[in-house]
């Protein structure tokens, strides 16, 4: 078996290899085989990928486009969203961060009265616990 096999590999590989200067790789016939189909519908393939991806990038630059830095002028659907975001600052390790709507959300917990009031925008600063939160800006609508 194993003089048969080396024999086919053998055959297989000076055949390929006899004729290219490049180890009997033909890089057309390498393409198609990749492909699956002639290279120059791949390439219109291709083409065509690309062109819906910078159409997409472009609608997403739009999108990002909209930012309001005006509390009053968000949605109230978007008030506790992740594409909001928050200053959050601990003046007893004088830090700040920056968190989304959704972490907002968690950090304000059961206090109920403050939520209501911050839903209804009606405050952009306050405090929650010891630190104070003010909004920061929206993206997108």
């Amino acid at each position: 078996m194993k003089d048969t096999k080396n024999n086919l590999n053998d055959e297989f590989f000076s055949k390929n290899n006899s004729h290219k200067p490049n180890g009997g790789i033909d890089p057309k016939a390498a393409e198609a085989l990749i492909c699956g189909e002639n290279p120059a519908s791949s390439v219109a393939r291709l083409e065509q990928q690309l062109e819906s991806l910078r159409e997409s990038k472009i609608r997403q630059d739009e999108l990002n486009a909209k930012i309001l830095t005006e509390f009053a002028n968000i949605p109230e659907q978007k008030v506790f969203a992740k594409s909001t975001f928050y200053k959050f600052f601990n003046p007893k390790n004088k830090r700040e961060f920056v968190i989304d709507g959704v972490m907002l959300e968690g950090k304000i917990g059961l206090d109920s009265s403050l939520y209501e009031k911050v839903k209804s925008r009606s405050v952009a600063m306050f405090y929650v616990g010891e630190a104070i939160v003010s909004f920061y800006k929206s993206i997108g609508m």
